[in-house]
């Protein structure tokens, strides 16, 4: 098996759509057979490792876990973001139209919607179970979003009250999207042996 590289891949099946007209599991077929892999299964189980860190036992597996629905979600989650940056336009042009008359309702109301589509990728992401809300500096903003989660529902109750958590300073992870660039952003809180807590933040293209 030859070391091929995600970006790599993405590459050649490109090509191969545009040169022969092969869909893209007609053209993972191919690639893998060129690159000495059994078949697309075994190279896509090969990117998939290489994507998530699965295999490095130095990887945090909070963000093993993370990456990993996200290489298996990215069809769900590249078509989420795209409806986002669609909605980013229409305010846009709302915002430029001089003729359009209750423009803060309207843009309200589209900003609305992206947040939602931000929490559905936040749930693909960390799970249907974990305890969500929109940080309220980014809340309803089609261009960029970030959702706080908290992996306890009693930190999330009390987070709501605290006004030192507008930022979502006390969530274990934050996940800042960007529909544009396809790229989440991910922020790690964790407990410092030292004691009190550290933060690692990931800046992740969507595969």
């Amino acid at each position: 098996m030859k070391n091929i590289t995600l970006e790599e891949v993405k590459f050649q099946a490109r090509v191969l759509k545009i040169e022969k007209g092969l869909e893209y599991d007609e053209a993972l077929e191919k690639i893998a057979k060129e690159n000495e892999f059994s078949g697309a299964d075994e190279l896509l189980e090969k990117l998939r490792n290489d994507f998530t860190g699965e295999q490095n036992p130095d990887e945090d597996r909070k963000l093993v876990a993370i990456k990993t629905k996200m290489f298996d979600e990215n069809k769900s989650i590249k078509s989420y973001m795209n409806q986002m940056s669609k909605l980013a336009n229409q305010i846009e042009k709302i915002e430029t139209d001089a003729s359009i008359e209750g423009k803060k309702e309207k843009i309200a109301q589209i900003e609305k919607e992206a947040c939602e589509h931000a929490m559905q990728i936040t749930r693909l992401l960390i799970g249907k179970d974990e305890h969500c809300r929109a940080i309220d500096t980014y809340e309803y903003c089609a261009e960029e979003s970030g959702i706080a989660i908290y992996l306890n529902e009693s930190e999330l109750n009390n987070a709501e009250h605290k006004e030192d958590d507008e930022d979502g300073d006390h969530a274990d992870i934050i996940v800042y999207l960007f529909p544009i660039s396809v790229n989440i952003n991910i922020v790690l809180r964790s407990l410092k042996e030292s004691g009190g807590y550290r933060k690692d933040e990931f800046d992740i293209q969507v595969p």
